[in-house]
């Protein structure tokens, strides 16, 4: 077995900017105060060629847009690609955040990954992701939601030469009502209207 954790805390002052937060309220604020935090933590089981591990990552979101005080935790240049979906994937250049957290309604997500070594040169692996913000979103409807939707993922990767793989992934998010706050403002209507797949693939030579 293995357990393995992550926890950031962030405080201080931020003076002299502005910020759009996800529902696109204006806040009259130019200095706040900040408090946020972040966590991430492994728990993961060995056996036989398989590997078992949860993951839960939690980055703490802004719940009043419009007072002083700014709970979302902030990263800069960060690489996270614990959901296929809304994180760095295998291509990198389609992804919809870099971040661990959705603007200012923060992030939390619970998955749970089975990594399998069919022979010593191909993996493959299956997951199921929860995905939530860490506070409401309000939605157009008068109505609001944390729930992004949950994800179901698999990836396959094969070495045919330890400097060469061959890998491919795909995804499919059952999307929660807070995806609503997403989609474009005619489209909204307090419930979310697309699920979403992604595909991908890739070869990589390393040298």
């Amino acid at each position: 077995m293995f357990v393995k954790g992550t926890v950031i805390g962030q405080s201080g002052t931020i003076e002299g900017v502005n910020f759009v937060p996800l529902n696109g309220a204006t806040n009259p604020n130019t200095n706040y105060d900040l408090s946020t935090f972040l966590g991430r933590g492994e728990l993961g089981l060995q056996f036989g060629p398989n590997q078992l591990t949860y993951t839960v990552l939690y980055a703490s979101g802004d719940g009043n847009e419009q007072d002083g005080d700014f709970d979302a935790f902030i990263a800069t240049d960060v690489d996270f690609s614990d959901s296929m979906i809304f994180q760095e994937n295998m291509t990198s250049d389609d992804y919809f955040a870099e971040t661990p957290y959705i603007l200012d309604k923060g992030y939390f997500m619970n998955k749970l990954q089975l990594d399998h070594k069919v022979a010593a040169n191909i993996t493959v692996s299956g997951m199921i992701v929860y995905n939530r913000l860490a506070e409401d979103i309000a939605l157009a409807d008068g109505s609001s939601s944390k729930d992004l939707g949950l994800e179901f993922g698999s990836k396959v990767s094969y070495f045919p030469y330890p400097s060469l793989e061959l890998s491919a992934e795909a995804a499919y998010l059952a999307s929660g009502d807070a995806m609503d706050a997403l989609e474009e403002t005619a489209l909204q209507d307090g419930k979310s209207d697309q699920d979403i797949v992604h595909v991908a693939g890739r070869v990589r030579y390393k040298f």
